[in-house]
């Protein structure tokens, strides 16, 4: 495939979505085909570089923000007409509810992974602080014999060793979460992103 045949398909591909997300997408790419091209390749293989159309115009995408993607989809492409309008109103009562049932899980999730870090992150603090306070009873309890202030001891440093590796985990728990979070709003996002040209 050559350059003009690339980006022809790749503006069709993209036909719909933004119109600087086009031009910016285009451009990218005819400037890698161009850069190539200097480099001694031909238009052909500068093409076949850059991987296939699907993975390009996945890859454009994925940038794009969800806001955006959301408007372009939701904009009409015409006026609506009165028997439209009529079956919006009409359908109010079924698609209002089901949008706030997909915001209100959408929202929930992230209290849900969010509820998690902090129960995890209040449980590592709390034998920390738990077994500090320990600490400091167990002194006493070598008064009531050496095997009850031992064991007090013992269980006190278990507490804050078990506290300070779950507060050493606390940054990857943060990544993972994060990375939950950005995988599942990359898959609400990847509805809006239709494959191809089925659209």
């Amino acid at each position: 495939m050559k350059k003009l045949e690339f980006i022809k398909e790749l503006r069709s591909r993209l036909k719909g979505y933004p119109k600087d997300v086009v031009d910016n997408a285009v451009n990218y790419y005819s400037e890698c085909i161009d850069d190539a091209v200097e480099d001694g390749r031909n238009e052909e293989e500068a093409v076949r570089a850059l991987g296939s159309m699907d993975e390009i115009v996945r890859n454009t995408l994925k940038d794009v923000p969800l806001s955006k993607l959301v408007k372009n989809k939701v904009k009409p492409d015409h006026r609506l007409n009165a028997f439209e309008i009529i079956i919006l109103i009409i359908g109010f009562p079924l698609w209002f509810p089901l949008l706030m049932t997909a915001c209100a899980i959408f929202f929930a999730f992230y209290v849900v992974l969010w509820s998690l870090f902090i129960a995890f992150a209040a449980t590592a603090f709390g034998l920390v602080a738990g077994g500090l306070v320990a600490l400091i009873a167990s002194f006493p309890a070598f008064g009531a014999g050496i095997g009850f202030g031992l064991m007090s001891l013992g269980a006190a440093l278990l507490c804050i060793g078990i506290g300070m590796v779950l507060i050493a985990c606390l940054p990857l728990l943060v990544k993972g979460v994060l990375a939950i979070g950005r995988g599942f709003l990359l898959g609400v996002k990847a509805l809006f992103i239709r494959k191809g040209d089925n659209e």
